[in-house]
């Protein structure tokens, strides 16, 4: 920890307990002022015992890993799984191709349907008298009387 940050966190510890100093003198008051005093008085001590454990540790890594323990953290990202990466990458390639392949067939079918036989109305029309409404004739519709062919 910094000693600008231990100054200021140091400050705070002793306005918090004179605050609670001044708090009035009642029996349930005095309870509650032994119990929050113990715990200002503990967050101090370990304020310090910090600072000595820094000054005692020999190794600089040990030392800027409890201060970054103790201080804002820093923003971060870890590591990112390279093959992982690759093998989504990879599904999602494969997936687009899927799918675009089934748009292509869907294309391709409704271009074949679309297309029709315009053999029959390349003749001339002389207007509506000479349209023809076809007969609906089903499987088991016989013309005549013959029986039907095999064949």
């Amino acid at each position: 920890m910094e000693i600008r940050s231990i100054k200021v966190k140091l400050e705070s510890v002793v306005k918090k307990y004179e605050k609670l100093k001044l708090i009035g003198r009642g029996v349930r008051t005095l309870n509650k002022q032994r119990k929050s005093i113990s715990r200002t008085s503990s967050v101090a001590s370990s304020t310090y015992r910090i600072r000595m454990l820094l000054s005692s540790m020999k190794n600089k890594e040990d030392q800027a890993f409890l201060r970054d323990q103790r201080t804002e953290r820093k923003m971060a990202m870890g590591g990112v799984d390279q093959e992982l990466v690759r093998k989504e990458t990879m599904r999602m390639k494969k997936l687009a191709r899927k799918s675009e392949m089934a748009e292509k067939e869907k294309m391709a079918k409704a271009e074949k349907f679309a297309t029709v036989d315009l053999s029959d109305s390349s003749s001339p029309s002389s207007g509506p008298s000479s349209r023809r409404i076809p007969r609906f004739e089903g499987k088991h519709h016989r013309r005549s009387a013959a029986p039907p062919r095999s064949g």
